[in-house]
């Protein structure tokens, strides 16, 4: 079994696989959602932590695309949620804002995004607790984007191992050829052939 043939098409398979999920994923757009709450329930408000912030993102949704948020709160605080979103290209952020308090404790709002972002949740907490509900269309496999790296690294990698395979085979066959043509193609095998060597080999002998 020859081991750089596998080698070189391991790599260029892989390396082919991985490429297109990175170039093809995100762009396949599905409905999706997150629900979170939070703080985590070892934080305990007091003066010495009179806040918490949490923040996590969702992939990236294209313009048009209406992002629904569903946040409620419990105890006396405050919660504000931040919603950013940074276009490609763009330097200043898209921003959505949700304050929850005792005169509004839940919230059920809608967004329209207006670029092609991928939008970072900021939640900060003052003396109460909450929990948040997202849902949109977005790129669920925008994470396969990371792949195209390893992919590329992985097509270079069948390329020369394929380049060292064929030089291989190309050296064997050389090797083969040479040594083929340094064997006689045709040995006198028969009754003259013998005598006539037999006589050779006297005549060196009285030589």
């Amino acid at each position: 079994m020859d081991l750089l043939k596998i080698s070189w098409v391991l790599f260029l398979v892989a390396g082919a696989v991985l490429v297109a999920a990175a170039l093809v994923g995100p762009l396949i757009q599905a409905n999706g959602f997150v629900s979170t709450s939070g703080p985590p329930a070892g934080v305990q408000f007091n003066t010495t932590i009179p806040y918490w912030t949490d923040t996590f993102g969702i992939p990236p949704m294209q313009p048009g695309e209406v992002m629904h948020v569903v946040a409620g709160k419990t105890g006396s605080g405050n919660i504000t949620i931040q919603i950013i979103g940074y276009g490609e290209g763009n330097p200043m952020p898209e921003v959505f804002t949700i304050n929850l308090d005792n005169q509004v404790p839940a919230v059920n709002a809608e967004f329209t995004v207006h670029r092609s972002a991928a939008y970072i949740f900021l939640v900060t907490s003052y003396y109460a607790r909450y929990s948040l509900v997202v849902s949109g269309v977005w790129g669920e496999y925008s994470s396969l984007r990371v792949g195209l790296y390893w992919g590329v690294v992985l097509l270079i990698a069948g390329a020369a191992a394929y380049y060292y395979y064929t030089l291989k085979k190309r050296k064997e066959a050389m090797f083969r050829k040479a040594l083929q043509g340094s064997i006689p193609s045709q040995v006198d095998v028969s009754p003259a052939g013998q005598v006539l060597a037999l006589g050779v080999h006297e005549h060196r002998e009285r030589g």
